[in-house]
């Protein structure tokens, strides 16, 4: 007879994985609806399991449905994947704390990715910490100028009228400087005409 010595590669190649992630912040803010995308290869483990926080819904590979199980010894949800190629889409919901989000959601090594963060109406975020590129947060819209335009103007405010005036012209305008069509320039004009009128004679 034959002694097995060895049966397939211990050590094979890990796995070659990319994430595509969008995420839709819910209305009351209590949650997110995820929907992520994972291609590439896979070469060991057999099986993608979710993180404890994220609730698979419904999930597809290949453009098939796919059974959505519990490990046996650890309770975790997550799906087997049989082939080396793969192509899933899976839906699901991450409820908690909207502030701390997993950046892939599996408990996977990912060697790409990549995310959309949807926020609905009245929501503005403020700011992300550890992605490369955040292109519309309320920190990342400001530059030298804006920072410029607001202390010239809250300066000229508390000099023009009173110190708590200046604070909360400081405030106002830091919340309002990058909203829709508010205005920005027109509070240097206003200001020059204000001064004028301090210096004019009485009843000119």
């Amino acid at each position: 007879g034959f002694k097995v010595i060895r049966s397939g590669d211990p050590e094979p190649e890990p796995n070659q994985l990319n994430l595509n992630r969008k995420l839709w912040l819910n209305f009351d803010g209590e949650g997110y609806t995820v929907n992520d995308v994972i291609s590439g290869t896979m070469t060991r483990d057999w099986r993608l399991n979710a993180l404890p926080k994220t609730q698979l819904g419904k999930v597809m590979l290949d453009g098939n449905n796919q059974l959505i199980t519990l490990q046996a010894d650890s309770g975790k949800q997550g799906v087997e994947v049989r082939k080396g190629a793969i192509n899933l889409d899976a839906d699901s919901r991450v409820l908690g704390n909207i502030s701390a989000i997993s950046a892939v959601g599996w408990e996977q090594s990912f060697r790409n990715v990549s995310a959309e963060l949807n926020l609905p109406p009245g929501w503005r975020l403020l700011a992300a910490t550890g992605v490369d590129n955040v292109p519309d947060s309320w920190v990342s819209r400001w530059n030298l100028l804006d920072f410029f335009l607001v202390l010239i103007v809250a300066l000229a405010i508390a000099k023009l009228f009173d110190v708590q005036w200046g604070v909360f012209a400081l405030l106002t305008l830091a919340l309002i400087w990058h909203e829709p069509e508010s205005p920005r320039y027109i509070w240097l004009l206003i200001l020059a005409a204000t001064a004028l009128v301090k210096v004019l004679p009485v009843n000119r």
